[in-house]
């Protein structure tokens, strides 16, 4: 558009920030659920749940392994999974497992996701 402004009227026009004049700049603060697209993906359904749990996953391109920990509220471990393939399903019995609600975290090198369960 600057050009055509330029090259049909003779005008220039920019809307820049002037380089040297700091306090025009904003500063970018994240907010939760816009982290970086980072490729690790986790997704427990049904959810509710009474008897199964189906945790939908996918890794990073760089990861070979992770690691799915249950925790309850208070957070003690309840269960956990090895993950090794790429993307996929891991299934849970929970038919012995109290009613209640539960975190689950997908964790591989430095990167995770979490998410919350409901057992009834």
């Amino acid at each position: 558009m600057n050009r055509i402004l330029e090259y049909a009227y003779d005008y220039h026009f920019c809307n820049c920030l002037p380089v040297d004049d700091a306090g025009v700049l904003k500063s970018a603060v994240a907010m939760p659920g816009n982290e970086p697209d980072n490729g690790l993906v986790i997704k427990a359904s049904p959810n509710p749940a009474s008897s199964w749990v189906a945790f939908d996953y996918t890794l990073p391109v760089h990861a070979n392994e992770a690691v799915l920990q249950i925790s309850d509220v208070h957070g003690r471990s309840i269960t956990t999974f090895v993950i090794t393939a790429k993307q996929g399903q891991q299934l849970w019995d929970i038919r012995d497992v109290k009613k209640g609600v539960y975190l689950y975290t997908l964790k591989t090198g430095a990167i995770s996701k979490h998410g919350k369960l409901i057992i009834n």
